[in-house]
């Protein structure tokens, strides 16, 4: 089996690509990446898989619609050239030009939505339902269609193809060397800690100013993005409160994980973008078995109470996030059992061995089309 996976952007800063490839090879299936280096920049993509780059520089955001048409052509040569078996397309942008093709050249077809690409946009909602009506027709000529957890159907008022499949944003369990048992820490200060994108949409403003005003609590971020000098300079000013680390390799964040105390992922759900976001923090929490804050109203919401495995606050409340805060700070024998409890949830539901099986057979099903 010969699979084409493509994805209009770099691998680099995408770990569930990463994780889906190392399945494919882990399995014994060839496997192909055409992704798009929007930098421009050589970048050690440390992957083991054929890679196909498309070495063009280009903006993200709504500039990058003026470079889609480079982009489509890129992949239509590309795919007729290589002739997979099976492409796996990862959202809108290049399911547009992939699913059609795909089509023609009698391929059957994977569409993954990472998000829902209409709300990555800020479109007029008359522009809104019609790329939406597009996105659903491409859908529906898709052999199959991942989503990352059941919120995205109801984000885009229901999937139509009966072939779906629900791949968690579980991360491998190897990449830990066992659950830390976060009562025996051996650390004065509780350790709050955030790693990612740093926007001013995730509450991380405050999030700093709550934290240098509780006692005992220190708080440490890795990432990059808009809030980095911010919070360089914060770090600077309050040395024994906050950390900031850079930019870092995902296994050196995991480590990092799991010998903090508390993790927060705290969209502002009047986004619709962040509303229905599959955070990997959530699944990173219960894999080190450890406690999440989380904003009410998003996806990630009904994860953390089915399970009892975090608190949920309202992320427009700065008096409701300290109070969640104070309250983990103060109960080590809480956070153990939100912990144990994300834990045995993530073993049972979210471990990416049962997400590599789902996918794995939804690649069998199909190469016997």
């Amino acid at each position: 089996m010969k699979v084409g996976i493509i994805k209009s952007n770099s691998v680099h800063e995408d770990e569930r690509l990463r994780k889906e490839i190392r399945t494919l090879k882990n399995n014994k299936i060839e496997c192909t990446l055409v992704c798009w280096n929007r930098s421009n920049k050589c970048e050690n993509e440390e992957i083991e898989s054929n890679s196909i780059i498309f070495n063009y520089k280009a903006e993200y955001g709504p500039l990058v619609l003026f470079f889609l048409p480079l982009w489509w052509t890129f992949l239509t040569i590309k795919c007729i050239k290589n002739r997979f078996d099976i492409i796996h397309v990862i959202n809108l942008d290049s399911a547009t030009i992939l699913i059609p093709l795909s089509k023609i050249l009698n391929i059957p077809t994977i569409y993954e939505m990472y998000d829902t690409y209409e709300d990555h946009l800020p479109l007029p909602l008359f522009l809104r339902t019609i790329m939406l009506k597009f996105d659903k027709y491409l859908m529906n000529l898709a052999n199959a269609v991942i989503v990352v957890d059941e919120c995205r159907i109801e984000e885009v008022g229901g999937v139509p193809n009966d072939n779906i499949s629900v791949i968690y944003n579980g991360p491998e369990l190897s990449s830990l060397d066992s659950r830390v048992e976060t009562t025996n820490k051996h650390c004065d200060d509780c350790v709050v800690f955030f790693a990612g994108l740093l926007d001013k949409y995730r509450t991380i403003e405050t999030m700093v100013e709550i934290c240098k005003e509780i006692e005992g609590i220190r708080i440490t971020f890795v990432g990059w993005g808009e809030l980095e000098e911010y919070i360089k300079k914060e770090s600077e000013l309050n040395p024994n409160k906050i950390i900031f680390l850079g930019k870092l390799p995902h296994d050196e964040v995991m480590k990092i994980t799991k010998q903090s105390d508390i993790l927060f992922s705290l969209y502002d759900p009047f986004i619709p973008l962040h509303k229905y976001a599959s955070s990997n923090k959530v699944f990173e929490a219960m894999m080190c078995g450890l406690p999440i804050i989380v904003s009410a109203n998003t996806s990630m919401e009904s994860i953390v109470l089915a399970n009892n495995c975090g608190l949920v606050v309202d992320c427009k409340n700065r008096d409701h996030i300290k109070e969640a805060i104070i309250i983990l700070k103060n109960s080590p024998e809480l956070r153990y059992n939100l912990g144990r409890n994300g834990y045995r949830a993530y073993i049972e539901k979210y471990n990416w061995s049962i997400m590599e099986r789902k996918l794995i057979s939804l690649y069998e099903s199909l190469e016997k089309m």
